[in-house]
């Protein structure tokens, strides 16, 4: 899978931030973009030095490293370039909920809200979708608080627009199924509309094929164990993929991704899965791979994105 750029972001069509390549955006956290927003509209790249390295100090990589990625990125553009990037970035800043939340996976919402009171819990689920309030009736009624409908307070729309970006802050917007309907859209982004079934057994996939090509030239009796541990579905991946006469550059990269795996810290997800959730993000960039790490449970989709950490 190529990774996406930004002119095919704006071929499709899709808001920025999914991993579009914009220097403002790519691989921000919400930290990240706070300092940067700070710096920028206090006077721009090269404006105050001394706040500028004081903003940087107060963050620790890799939020210090993509602020100050970004601040060099912004320095390069022209003045219509350095308007657009910023205008994208206010607008992902400012939004209270994350487009398209309502297909982040569960798992995510629940960490986004679980440490939330009962009544603010109430407020801020309130006329979200069904998915969004669904979780929140399940936090609710694992603590014997009643149900998310109950008794939600009065609270003012600023308000609660600001108790919504902090409690989703760490979220990144997600596509909706038509955004992927274009015949020129990045495959990533087909990836991300994907029911997680289909999704997962093509992360399985992709790392049986990893595994097999990073074994190309090995012995045949190797290549056999690696073929029986991965299972019978996906056995005959890692041997088509092993009997293939990868470019040299290839096969490294396969064995890198292999070698990372071996290093995840969570045993308890099988070792063709890893391979390729650390292979899918090898060919993304930092946005795309946060919008398909949110399809998956916490659990993978955390391993996910510590191959672009």
């Amino acid at each position: 899978m190529p990774s996406n750029t930004g002119a095919d972001s704006a071929s499709a069509g899709f808001p920025a931030g999914w991993g579009a390549g914009d220097p403002l955006e790519d691989g921000l956290s919400g930290v990240a973009s706070g300092c940067l927003l700070t710096l920028v509209l206090g006077g721009g790249p090269g404006g105050d030095g001394g706040s500028e390295a004081a903003a940087l100090r107060a963050l620790v990589d890799p939020d210090a490293a993509a602020c100050r990625a970004a601040l060099t990125a912004l320095g390069r553009m022209d003045r219509a370039e350095r308007a657009r990037s910023i205008a994208g970035l206010l607008r992902r800043a400012r939004a209270p909920v994350p487009d398209g939340i309502e297909n982040v996976h569960p798992g995510w919402l629940r960490v986004a809200l679980e440490g939330e009171a009962a009544p603010i819990l109430r407020a801020i689920v309130g006329g979200l979708p069904p998915e969004v309030r669904a979780v929140a009736r399940e936090i609710l009624a694992a603590r014997g608080e009643g149900d998310a409908a109950e008794g939600a307070p009065a609270i003012a729309d600023a308000a609660l627009s600001e108790l919504r970006r902090a409690a989703f802050a760490s979220l990144v917007p997600m596509p909706r199924r038509a955004d992927a309907d274009g015949a020129d859209v990045p495959p990533w982004l087909r990836l991300a509309v994907q029911p997680f079934s289909a999704l997962l057994a093509e992360i399985e996939r992709r790392g049986a094929a990893t595994l097999g090509t990073s074994l190309a030239g090995a012995p045949p009796e190797v290549v056999a164990r690696a073929a029986a541990a991965a299972g019978s579905g996906l056995g005959p991946v890692v041997i088509e993929a092993a009997g293939r006469s990868p470019a040299a550059e290839e096969r490294a990269r396969a064995r890198a991704v292999v070698a990372s795996a071996a290093r995840a810290a969570d045993t308890s997800v099988g070792s063709t899965t890893v391979v390729g959730l650390l292979a899918m993000a090898s060919e993304l960039s930092p946005g795309a791979t946060q919008v398909i790490a949110q399809r998956l449970p916490p659990r993978l989709g955390r391993i996910m994105t510590s191959a672009s950490s």
